[in-house]
């Protein structure tokens, strides 16, 4: 009996953790999309639902119909998705315009990108030419400083 006991107490602990490791999956999938939505300008790359937060989380979309997360988690991802839904860049012209927008942004960001560019290349040409004066210069000193080591009288 106390083996049976063991077994089922084992089995309950299973069921707490694999239950709680949904929820964490779930729920980074959740915050996962979100960021690749705000980096996104508002736009999602496919439709937006409960198989595509279960897709991302590596979790069966049928766990969430389970008595486990009926009544929790599938409740929690609806009213995410709810709220999410709002706020996403919907219709071809409006997504057109955010992509058109968000491509200026990152040519705005590439052109910056090449200036500083420039601007380092004219730095380095500069100071390749004062290394070589600096390098003449330091020839000139050390020709004229230059000892002989002859003894007196030898040519």
């Amino acid at each position: 009996m106390a083996r049976d006991s063991s077994i089922i107490a084992s089995i309950a602990d299973w069921s707490k953790k694999s239950h709680a490791q949904v929820i964490e999956r779930i729920r980074s999938a959740m915050l996962e999309i979100e960021r690749e939505i705000a980096a996104n300008e508002g736009s999602y790359p496919s439709r937006l639902s409960i198989s595509e937060v279960c897709r991302r989380a590596g979790v069966d979309r049928a766990t969430l119909e389970k008595a486990t997360h009926k009544t929790t988690t599938l409740v929690e991802v609806s009213g995410w998705l709810g709220g999410l839904r709002s706020r996403l860049t919907r219709g071809t012209k409006a997504r057109h315009s955010a992509a058109t927008k968000l491509a200026e942004t990152y040519k705005c960001r590439l052109n910056v990108v090449c200036q500083k560019y420039h601007e380092a290349e004219l730095e380095m040409v500069s100071l390749r030419g004062e290394v070589e004066r600096l390098k003449a210069h330091i020839a000139a000193v050390v020709t004229s400083n230059v000892v002989s080591m002859r003894r007196r009288g030898e040519k």
